[in-house]
């Protein structure tokens, strides 16, 4: 598989490569700075496109969630209280993740950097390969790539937004028509703009659809 590795001891493996068939879609909410502390994690395990399982837990940050960041996510100190703390979750995570290939939007600077902090404490470790979907969007799209814009460019449903299990879930339907998209663009050697996406995204559709039918029937 290949890959290039950016900062091994910050970031772990990088993937560059998109197209392996198991993965787990990876989010995570938090207070915001100054403290970041986490608030809620969602993982979907994913199989050839499909999701398989889903781990959703909140977490106690251990202090008041800022009101912007309730505004935000919908999460409420009511809601977190009396839930375990990150410490305690994290050995629960790391056993649903496993060593699989980890996707996630931005997940690099953001996530993952929050993840591998709180688990240097708990002697927990996440040294997955990583695959930012933030990074390969920007690959080959111009114009604006976070998760929002994507999903509405690609036609992709994502209903209870800020929410971990949810983000996750809309990453995995983005990454699935990125990939799509990707290989349509390869042999072309030129950047999508956004109207260029919008031509094509009935078509990625479709050719999903024909994947869903005929490979992954069971």
């Amino acid at each position: 598989m290949d890959r290039c590795t950016h900062d091994l001891r910050q970031n772990g493996p990088i993937l560059t490569n998109p197209y392996f068939d198991t993965y787990v879609c990876l989010d995570i909410e938090t207070t915001s700075r100054p403290a970041n502390r986490i608030i809620e994690v969602g993982a979907v395990l994913v199989v050839r496109g499909r999701p398989q399982k889903i781990y959703t837990r909140l977490v106690d940050p251990g202090l008041r969630i800022p009101p912007p960041i309730v505004r935000l996510t919908g999460i409420t100190d009511q809601m977190v209280s009396g839930r375990r703390n990150i410490f305690q979750i994290l050995p629960e995570l790391k056993k649903f993740i496993g060593d699989r290939i980890l996707v996630g939007h931005d997940l690099i600077q953001n996530d993952m950097k929050n993840l591998r902090s709180v688990g240097e404490r708990c002697g927990v470790e996440f040294d997955n390969p990583v695959f930012d979907t933030l990074m390969f969007s920007r690959s080959f799209i111009n114009g604006t790539c976070g998760l929002s814009h994507l999903t509405e460019l690609l036609g992709v449903p994502w209903e209870v937004r800020h929410r971990a299990a949810s983000d996750a879930e809309a990453t995995r339907e983005v990454f699935e028509k990125l990939k799509v998209l990707h290989c349509l663009m390869k042999e072309e050697k030129y950047s999508l703009n956004e109207g260029e996406i919008h031509k094509v995204a009935q078509n990625v559709q479709r050719y999903l659809g024909i994947l869903d039918k005929f490979q992954y029937a069971t």
